[in-house]
């Protein structure tokens, strides 16, 4: 009570740490720590909080107390960072001010672990900085469906609130519709947010998979891990009926428990150049030669949208693939809609 922790400097907590052994626990007791009119300002954590470290500590309580200026450099919670793994811990903040502390990554002021603090209504935040959760952040607690463009330094991108769209708010005009048979090429990324909407940037080694409950639908290259937070399924192959809307659905173990969340997807049609496989896929007529063979003018061809089967090359003609042909020279073409060569 009544003291000053200033400047300091640690690798973990610089002020205060509290690791809590439960196996020293008595049965039927606990242990209480409270801290009241306190300052905390410019401490400074290395590698974990700023200034205060809560480690599966059964009761804390703080009171009227000022956090200011303190920093995790590397880490979470540039004041306060707090876990319970026993997930029986009680902690209590009240009245106390948190201004201008930051963090390298979650909770510019307090990042929870496992139980969250409970905060009074006078709990002050007031310009606190962090990757996520400029004031505080906790645990993902459900799936978002990430619709900004994320660039290839999207480790480094703020995601605002209102790119985040809820899996039950998902309809066929929000999600990227898909090429049947062809790899991904637009954006299908997803994240977890805590219960502040916060969407967690930390890197989660426990992989989501991509599936369809239907018969006819394949998919290839469909889990992922996620990086930065982040799971990405660009580059994912989904063979399904052309023009179709199919149910999909992520899954995976999270925390020990088999979770999923169902959505619906577009499936193109085939366009212009493409036949519909026996498999569903959509297959670009001619894309097996490479442009280095001496083949590549004599590709097959369709310009016939819905043909299920390439035509071969005409002897008049070049074909370079899909729809796009031509004549040879001494010959010419009524138009773009005819494959004949006077």
């Amino acid at each position: 009570k009544s003291s000053k922790f200033m400047n300091a400097v640690a690798t973990a907590a610089a002020a205060i740490s509290m690791v809590f052994n439960r196996s020293q626990l008595s049965q039927g007791t606990t242990a209480t720590f409270s801290l009241s009119d306190t300052i905390f300002d410019s401490c400074q954590g290395q590698q974990g909080a700023g200034a205060i470290l809560l480690y599966d500590f059964p009761e804390f309580q703080l009171k009227n107390s000022l956090f200011t200026r303190n920093t995790a450099q590397e880490g979470s919670g540039g004041a306060i960072s707090a876990f319970c793994p026993s997930k029986s811990c009680n902690l209590s903040f009240q009245n106390s001010i948190f201004h201008a502390n930051s963090a390298a990554k979650g909770g510019g002021a307090i990042k929870w672990q496992d139980i969250a603090p409970t905060l009074s209504p006078d709990i002050q935040f007031s310009t606190n900085f962090a990757f996520y959760g400029p004031d505080i952040a906790g645990i993902g607690q459900s799936l978002r469906f990430i619709k900004k463009d994320l660039s290839q330094q999207y480790l480094k991108t703020t995601i605002s609130q209102e790119h985040l769209i809820p899996i039950t708010d998902l309809t066929t005009r929000i999600l990227p519709s898909i090429s049947s048979g062809n790899t991904l090429q637009h954006q299908l990324a997803f994240g977890f947010v805590d219960i502040y909407n916060n969407l967690l940037r930390e890197t989660v080694n426990q992989p989501l998979t991509l599936s369809s409950a239907t018969d006819d639908v394949e998919t290839e290259n469909a889990t992922r891990a996620s990086v930065g937070g982040i799971y990405d399924f660009r580059a994912v192959t989904i063979s399904a009926i052309p023009q179709s809307v199919i149910g999909f659905q992520l899954s995976g173990n999270i925390d020990g428990q088999f979770m999923k969340w169902s959505f619906d997807m577009e499936i193109d049609g085939c366009v212009l150049g493409e036949i519909q496989t026996l498999e569903n896929s959509c297959y670009r007529c001619g894309q097996d030669i490479a442009d280095s063979s001496e083949f590549r003018n004599r590709r097959q061809y369709s310009i016939v949208e819905g043909d299920r089967q390439c035509l071969n090359c005409m002897d008049n003609g070049w074909c370079w693939g899909g729809a796009n042909i031509g004549p040879r020279g001494g010959y010419w073409r009524f138009s773009n809609l005819t494959d004949t060569m006077l």
